[in-house]
């Protein structure tokens, strides 16, 4: 039998080997065991202090000599059933505490051209109205049959964008899209989306453009609130 097959059930390599060479004796002292496993007696009695403690080994003792005894396979069932019990027992406590967890944002970083069309996507991949700061139409002149494509099929998924800009700022004028602008000096070369739990920070004054990717429920929803609060009161 596969030694292995035990330990998936939750007995180590050196338990495992002990209890089949049990199983074949029947009844050993820990020498008798300790050379049929090829083991170390030292090791063998910290194997069978496991099994007893299992309930997969029994021992007894006849003039003075201790003698160890394989229980019915029948306990590997029982064995199993027991930590399954305990791990009923125990899983809302450690479902409650997970929970308690709140998951650390993923941060990721993507350049260029790529990089634009990797946070585009997802855009339209999401699927869901969303929010900006900075908008421009740099974004067009890196990629502008791209742009058009992006443009084309938000259309299509009626994806729409509510964005400030800059006065001055030239921007890419599409259907259900709307805007604001705000002073110069409320800004930056950077623009940033905010769609589902993501945050985009698409930094332009960098050479090539670098977006920085924020995957954060908790950052999305200070960001919109944010964007939420300014839009209400810029006319």
């Amino acid at each position: 039998m596969d030694t292995e097959k035990l330990v998936e059930l939750g007995l180590t390599k050196r338990e495992a080997r002990a209890y089949l060479a049990l199983l074949e004796l029947e009844q050993a002292k820990a020498g008798d065991i300790a050379k049929r496993t090829k083991e170390d007696r030292t090791n063998i009695y910290d194997s069978l202090r496991g099994l007893i403690k299992k309930g997969l080994v029994n021992y007894i003792i006849t003039n003075n000599k201790t003698y160890y005894r394989i229980a019915p396979p029948e306990k590997l069932r029982d064995y199993l059933v027991e930590r399954e019990k305990s791990l009923q027992d125990i899983m809302p406590n450690l479902t409650k505490i997970y929970r308690s967890f709140k998951p650390k944002p993923i941060i990721e970083t993507y350049e260029g051209k790529e990089g634009l069309k990797t946070v585009l996507n997802d855009i339209l991949h999401e699927g869901k109205d969303f929010v900006g700061f900075g908008a421009t139409d740099r974004m067009y002149h890196l990629l502008p049959e791209y742009t058009k494509k992006y443009l084309r099929e938000r259309e299509v998924k009626k994806i729409h964008a509510r964005q400030f800009y800059t006065k001055g700022e030239k921007i890419l004028e599409s259907k259900y899209s709307v805007f604001k602008s705000i002073p110069k000096e409320f800004s930056g070369p950077a623009t940033t989306l905010i769609y589902g739990d993501k945050v985009a920070i698409l930094l332009w004054f960098i050479e090539p453009p670098v977006i920085v990717l924020i995957k954060s429920k908790e950052a999305a929803k200070a960001y919109r609130n944010q964007f939420e609060f300014m839009w209400k009161i810029v006319k």
